[in-house]
């Protein structure tokens, strides 16, 4: 069998991920490296 389906690996649609990806990547390393929560893990 053929698949008539054309993969669109274009450079928009790999830019669209990477904007897709970097929203939950900032919060995580802001929460990692917020002073907060720096100076709750030291004290404990």
């Amino acid at each position: 069998m053929t698949d008539n389906r054309v993969e669109n690996s274009s450079g928009r649609a790999a830019r669209k991920l990477r904007l897709a990806l970097m929203g939950p990547a900032c919060i995580a390393a802001i929460g990692y490296i917020d002073p907060g929560n720096f100076a709750t893990n030291i004290q404990a």
